[in-house]
């Protein structure tokens, strides 16, 4: 049975079954990672390509599949100055740090929750295809921990939207939450950068806007976002996003009726992914936020996101109604499990 923490200081609490189970599989993740750095890092190529087309006096938008705010171009020039193997292995290393930094920072000490992020699909995906994914699960773990230092959960929610917009509900959330600076002064970083990447990119930073927004819609249908399923069953692409933001809105609102204010944070990561028009499998890291926020021992609803292994290696669902629903349905079961944890823990402590 697994409780509490692992304690290391005893040579004998490593050999027992559970724990050497956990550590095969850590290992697992490192030859799988390892195997898969040198000929995969898809995203990453696009974000490198990008920093390297800045240095040679080009729009990252020239290169083909980025579509992402200036800011994640500059972010990656310095990886582009690197020889490819080098700055692919150190940026592996920066998205498995993040995603190892999101659970230290929400106060996770039992390392077979570390064990069971890294060797998730979403997490493994994340890593070896060179994603920003991981990231984005340390800022919005940031947001939680420094709530209630603006400053904090500002600067790092201004910096994860200037990279990739996914989480701008954050900020409404803080508003909702009465937290009134700090959303200010969320915008005001995202603002600050993206005038600073203007500075370098010139122009091409607004020009390419309309063309990166319709790129991303195009790219959602293939993804698995309720803005694809909607797609799928035939919405139109104009009607498609706004039933995504009003469902987004709805989980939102939904958030200030929370009592509990892990309800209230985990309805608004929901909201995140709902009204994104792209999610792709690496996104639903994010789900290890809230998780390790209800519960930082190691339990059933940590292995939920495992089921995510069952798509195997296709990098979307493209169109499949039962693949989008099965990872949605799975999705909200591992959010509905958390709201019975957490309420199970208020109920025990009423007596």
């Amino acid at each position: 049975m697994l409780t509490g923490t692992t304690d290391l200081r005893r040579p004998l609490a490593l050999t027992r079954l559970p724990n050497l189970v956990f550590a095969g599989l850590l290992a697992l993740y490192a030859v799988v990672l390892g195997r898969n750095t040198a000929h995969g890092m898809f995203d990453f190529r696009i974000f490198r390509a990008a920093g390297a087309a800045i240095l040679d006096g080009h729009s990252p938008w020239s290169v083909h599949g980025f579509v992402y705010p200036a800011p994640a171009a500059i972010t990656f020039v310095p990886f582009a100055a690197l020889p490819f193997a080098v700055s692919a292995a150190l940026y592996a290393v920066v998205a498995t740090a993040a995603l190892a930094g999101t659970l230290w920072v929400l106060e996770v000490r039992d390392w077979r929750c570390y064990a069971v992020v890294f060797v998730s699909f979403p997490a493994m995906t994340s890593v070896s295809t060179g994603t920003l994914s991981g990231v984005l699960a340390l800022a919005a773990a940031l947001v939680w921990r420094f709530r209630d230092r603006r400053w904090m959960a500002a600067v790092a929610l201004g910096a994860a939207i200037a990279l990739k917009i996914v989480l701008w509900p954050l900020v409404v959330w803080l508003v909702l939450t009465r937290r009134f600076r700090a959303a200010a002064l969320s915008l005001a970083t995202t603002a600050t950068l993206m005038l600073l990447a203007v500075a370098v990119t010139g122009r091409a930073t607004v020009t390419s806007l309309h063309a990166s927004t319709h790129y991303a819609l195009q790219t959602g249908r293939s993804s698995y976002s309720v803005y694809a399923l909607l797609r799928a069953l035939g919405v139109s692409e104009g009607t498609a996003p706004l039933i995504a933001l009003a469902l987004g809105g709805a989980l939102l609102l939904a958030s200030t009726r929370a009592r509990d204010e892990r309800h209230s944070f985990t309805l608004a990561i929901a909201a995140a992914l709902v009204v994104s028009p792209v999610v792709w499998i690496h996104y639903l890291v994010l789900l290890f936020v809230p998780i390790a926020i209800t519960r930082p021992r190691v339990s059933v609803v940590w292995l939920l996101p495992s089921a995510f292994l069952v798509f195997g290696s296709d990098a979307g669902a493209y169109g499949s109604i039962p693949r989008i629903a099965l990872v949605l349905a799975v999705s909200a079961a591992t959010l509905a499990l958390l709201f019975r944890v957490a309420g199970s823990e208020a109920s025990s402590s009423a007596y």
